[in-house]
């Protein structure tokens, strides 16, 4: 049995050391971004991923700095590299899929380093999600009107990557299922969102528009608030943010 005594010392001491804790385990995570990349090697959205790194990323330069770990996406480590202040890597290592280290080299292709040296590249890829990659945006040239303007028609309207077809067949494989209540309830109809798709390709302000169902309409609204980001529109050389209307078909 412990004494009152003992007890208030234990609850004081935890009291102190916690804090400390919390401290040292943010500081530990502290500037770390997670990049995920598909089999290609570019930047992607985790739904779409084959592989991922956990690294700390100079945002002056736009280079990775300090260790940066590499695991595939049932988190198996693939790489352990470190980088000095000025992006190089200095060493690192290369794991099989048992986790053993199968051989050491000073160089390593590095995905991250080439699309940052080749901005066009990481604006050409498809299915990413510019917010998840927020370091990366003043890191991309590109040429937008700068006013407040949303343009209900422009001279290019916004695109998906290959197309409508495509958008509603990457919507339904990846982010968006038919609700089990309303599919027993029977429940069909057309839910449409209205979004603003920024000059970026972000879709933002996703609201409904017209539902047909609480859980329907909720489908569709985390899919589209979700999805990929589009091929911004164009109006008089400038890509400009634009109101987009999405129907969302439910049939049984």
């Amino acid at each position: 049995m412990r004494s009152p005594l003992m007890k208030t010392i234990i609850l004081l001491l935890a009291i102190v050391l916690v804090p400390f804790q919390l401290k040292a385990q943010q500081n530990q995570h502290e500037g770390l971004t997670t990049f995920y990349y598909n089999a290609e090697g570019e930047l992607t959205m985790k739904e779409f991923a084959t592989h991922y790194r956990i690294a700390r990323i100079d945002t002056s330069k736009g280079v990775f700095t300090g260790e940066v770990m590499e695991y595939d996406m049932d988190d198996h480590k693939i790489s352990q590299l470190v980088y000095d202040d000025n992006g190089a890597i200095i060493k690192g290592q290369i794991f099989d899929a048992q986790g053993k280290e199968t051989h050491k080299r000073s160089s390593f292709p590095d995905s991250v380093s080439a699309i940052l040296e080749n901005k066009a590249q990481l604006k050409k890829s498809h299915y990413i999600k510019l917010s998840d990659y927020s370091y990366f945006k003043h890191l991309l040239s590109h040429e937008t009107d700068s006013s407040d303007v949303i343009y209900s028609l422009t001279e290019y309207p916004p695109k998906f990557h290959g197309g409508i077809k495509n958008m509603y067949k990457v919507l339904w494989e990846h982010f968006l299922t038919y609700p089990e209540s309303a599919k027993s309830n029977k429940i069909e109809g057309q839910v449409i969102l209205e979004t603003i798709i920024q000059p970026n390709g972000e879709v933002t302000h996703v609201k409904i528009h017209k539902g047909i169902n609480p859980a329907c309409d909720t489908a569709a609204y985390e899919a589209v608030k979700n999805m990929p980001d589009w091929i911004p529109a164009i109006q008089r050389g400038k890509k400009v943010a634009v109101k987009y209307y999405f129907p969302v078909k439910f049939d049984l």
